[in-house]
């Protein structure tokens, strides 16, 4: 198993990562939390301490304030775990929610609804599809119609760019990546529809690393590491590009995109911002939504779709909140959509359908929601997977805004892996052309 002593953001993901033997088990248990808790209390005022005698805003500061936060998620979860009564477990769940929306933030219901209403669209044009079950199909519909009809929201969301636009710089980004990065990349050259286990993900990754430290000897500090759980993530601190061996299994079209998402983005920025300091290679404070934003934009850019999962994600983050009628999902209503809607999904492709697989991945999406609480019937979110939707926004509006005024892809890509920060914000730009950039 992975050390515990990573960085901050991985370090909370981590310690509430669920036992990843138990996937579908009534209340969520997590085998890290017990370490996890007993490290952050042991560090706490040491930070406390960094905080109060940081400059007032600074980066340091606020960095300090995101850790101690982060740090808070973590020790209300491992309480949550100890909670006897009822009572207990309700104002732990809601402190955990809360902390969690103010570090992360939370779904915007208008934002929600015009999802929802694109899933309705994609799930009637299926209606066609002789493939897919059609009572799970109007099941689906129906509730998802329901849920949307209750809401009362004002359908006036206008995305903040022509889709046909972003389709086309995600096509310019593309063609330069697979002339910059040729021989990394076709190590997930073939049937992009065939599944790939665990195992398999394993070995493509560790092989297209390996072209990149022939290619680049600076790349030799990185590793692949695995780990029993179900993740896939990247560690900066201690240099090492982590894959779950307990993971579902994942299309080799869409491990490409992945693997672009982890190494090209989480990693390359990583490893290019210890040039620029600490700040750039851990992340400036506010920088994940950029962060995992551009990852989901490369993921578009390799694979010629925008990710289905950075809606699905932000729409069931809200599903599970209740934020669009007020009435929150518990973890096991919320796998009921989901598993419906996969095993739909899968149906429409025509193959024969996994059910393992499609269970799988269904708790791996589900759990990644409730990760940190008991998953029971008393609802408690996290919140972060909002980030990937909103930060694709973000950096989306940004390349098209940048291409416009001149700039090239090239010297884009250059900027926008130059370390972990957000090109949007003007004090990460100020910070980035301080040092020099």
């Amino acid at each position: 198993m992975e050390s515990d002593r990573i960085s901050p953001v991985i370090g909370l993901l981590q310690a509430i990562s669920p036992d990843p033997d138990r996937p579908d088990n009534e209340i969520l248990t997590y085998p890290s939390l017990d370490r996890a808790a007993k490290t952050t209390r042991s560090l706490e005022e040491v930070l406390l301490h960094t905080y109060q005698e940081a400059e007032d805003d600074s980066a340091s500061q606020q960095t300090a304030a995101i850790k101690l936060a982060e740090y808070e998620l973590i020790e209300t979860a491992h309480e949550l775990q100890r909670a006897q009564t009822p009572v207990r477990q309700h104002e732990l769940s809601q402190q955990f929610t809360s902390a969690s929306i103010n570090i992360f933030g939370s779904p915007n219901r208008v934002i929600v609804a015009y999802l929802l209403e694109q899933l309705l669209t994609e799930l009637c044009v299926l209606q066609t599809n002789y493939n897919v079950d059609a009572r799970l199909l109007d099941t689906l519909t129906q509730t998802y119609g329901d849920i949307l009809d209750r809401s009362q929201t004002p359908r006036e969301y206008v995305l903040p760019f022509d889709e046909a636009v972003a389709s086309d710089v995600a096509r310019q980004f593309g063609q330069y990546l697979r002339e910059q990065y040729p021989e990394p990349l076709d190590v997930f050259a073939g049937d992009a529809a065939r599944y790939c286990d665990a195992r398999e993900v394993v070995e493509r990754f560790d092989q297209a690393l390996s072209i990149l430290q022939a290619q680049d000897s600076t790349w030799r500090q990185w590793c692949v590491r695995v780990t029993d759980d179900a993740n896939l993530s990247v560690n900066s601190a201690a240099k090492r590009i982590i894959v779950g061996a307990n993971r579902a299994g994942i299309e080799l079209g869409e491990l490409q995109g992945l693997f672009a998402h982890e190494v090209m983005v989480h990693a390359q920025r990583a490893h290019n911002g210890e040039r620029l300091g600490n700040g750039f290679s851990q992340g400036l404070p506010g920088f994940i939504n950029a962060e995992e934003g551009l990852g989901c934009f490369v993921e578009h850019a390799l694979t010629g779709e925008a990710p289905v999962k950075m809606y699905d994600r932000y729409m069931d983050v809200a599903l599970a909140l209740g934020t669009l009628n007020g009435h929150s999902h518990t973890r096991k209503q919320l796998f009921t959509l989901v598993h419906a809607r996969t095993k739909i999904r899968a149906q429409a492709t025509g193959r024969q359908v996994d059910e393992s697989c499609v269970e799988r991945a269904s708790w791996t999406h589900v759990n990644r929601i409730f990760r940190g609480t008991l998953g029971n019937d008393i609802v408690g979110v996290f919140t972060k997977d909002v980030a990937y939707y909103e930060g694709y926004q973000k950096i989306v509006g940004f390349v098209i805004e940048e291409l416009r005024s001149g700039a090239s892809v090239e010297e884009l890509w250059s900027l926008l892996v130059a370390g972990k920060f957000d090109p949007t914000d003007s004090s990460h730009m100020v910070e980035l052309m301080r040092l020099g950039y």
